[in-house]
């Protein structure tokens, strides 16, 4: 990830290049990781993820995802703990689907499993690579 920008600087780029803006923060991206163990699965916000991280990276940009550094110190102090949790509900519903459901057993390897999980956490990293940072300055307070 590029090094976070002053706000002044942050307004210069969007003002140079005019699209939607999205300001992220802590709690919205890791829920890209929660929506598995959600009690209402709500596919759409990893559809919606996905497709705002093409539209941040298109050339010319469609959209700017932004956040402040403050925000990306906290993902990196939460995520371990939220990606557990991920694994965890993704293994709680692997085994009652197996239980359910017995002839789809697919063996010790459970492959669908693994790759759900690596897409999830594919989406969020690759969302916070597209995001724009910037920190406060005198002239900017969060």
């Amino acid at each position: 990830m590029v090094s976070p920008m002053a706000a002044e600087e942050l307004v210069d780029a969007m003002l140079a290049q005019p699209s939607p803006a999205l300001f992220l923060d802590t709690a919205s991206i890791l829920d890209i990781l929660r929506v598995p163990f959600r009690k209402e699965l709500q596919v759409d916000i990893i559809e919606s993820a996905a497709s705002f991280v093409d539209d941040a990276l298109a050339d010319p940009r469609r959209v700017w995802l932004v956040t402040s550094d403050n925000v990306i110190q906290e993902l990196g102090r939460h995520r371990i703990n939220v990606a557990d949790e991920l694994r965890q509900s993704i293994a709680r519903v692997s085994t009652l689907a197996k239980t359910v459901l017995p002839e789809r057993r697919i063996g010790s390897l459970d492959l669908p499993e693994a790759m759900l999980e690596e897409r999830i956490l594919g989406i969020m990293d690759r969302m916070v690579e597209s995001m724009t940072v910037f920190r406060c300055s005198e002239t900017c307070t969060i």
